[in-house]
C-alpha cells in the first residue's frame, strides 16, 4: 500500500440502491450478507483501507479496517479511557469482564 496521510474508505453512509444494496447491510444480525460485501470491497483493485458505515445501534459513524492496514500507523485512542464509554455501556446494557 502506498504511503498516505488518510485512510481510503468505502462509504456506506449514503444511499446504496445504485449498487443494488440497502442500509440493511449495516442493520442485520445475520452477518453472511455484510461479510460477502466486505470481502467484495476488500478485493477491489482500488485497495480500500476499510469501510465506513452507520452503526445499527446508534446510527453514528463506524469504521472497520481491513487486514492490510498497518494499525501501528493509524491514530487511535484507548477505549477504556474514553469519557463516553460508561454512558454507552449503560445505554446498550453491556458489561466488560
Amino acid at each position: 500500500m502506498p504511503d498516505q496521510d488518510e485512510l481510503i474508505l468505502v462509504d456506506l453512509r449514503q444511499p446504496l440502491w445504485p449498487i443494488g444494496g440497502s442500509l440493511e447491510i449495516a442493520s442485520t444480525s445475520d452477518y453472511a450478507g455484510p461479510n460477502a460485501w466486505s470481502k467484495a470491497f476488500h478485493d477491489l483493485p482500488e485497495e480500500y483501507d476499510g469501510i465506513c458505515f452507520p452503526s445499527r445501534y446508534s446510527n453514528m459513524e463506524s469504521i472497520v479496517l481491513f487486514d492490510r492496514v498497518n494499525v501501528d500507523e493509524v491514530k487511535t485512542s484507548p477505549l477504556l479511557s474514553d469519557p463516553r464509554l460508561e454512558s454507552l455501556l449503560t445505554k446498550y446494557k453491556v458489561k466488560l469482564c
